[in-house]
């Protein structure tokens, strides 16, 4: 089950904008791309890294709560082909249990990477 651990570790891309108005106290904005509307604003680019965390943290907590959809990262869409080495045991496993090896290898190597068992 993908819980909160899980989507705070997805490579979402992060914008860091310096804002322009001179009488706001706060000089950075911070947001990912996936999320425009999650924002974190600072007085430098640390502060508003730190704010936008905190309120992704808690719009993932509220989203899985609610039981909403949460987009992946826009780097997940985007597929490279690879060549790769594995043993003939080790594809006849695969094989017997998944219809799209690709998809496979992709879900084992996502969930091993979100509960660090490298």
């Amino acid at each position: 089950m993908k819980d909160k651990e899980y989507y705070l570790n997805l490579p979402y891309k992060m914008v860091i904008s310096r804002l322009t108005d001179p009488d706001d106290s706060d000089n950075f904005k911070a947001y990912y791309e996936e999320f425009p509307h999650v924002i974190g604003l600072g007085k430098d680019e640390a502060g508003a890294i730190a704010e936008l965390k905190s309120a992704f943290d808690a719009t993932i907590e509220a989203l899985l709560e609610w039981g909403e959809a949460i987009p992946k990262p826009l780097a997940f869409k985007e597929k490279k082909r690879i060549n790769i080495t594995i043993s003939a045991y080790t594809l006849q496993a695969i094989d017997k249990i998944a219809k799209n090896r690709s998809a496979f290898l992709e879900k084992s190597a996502q969930y091993m990477l979100a509960h660090n068992l490298l």
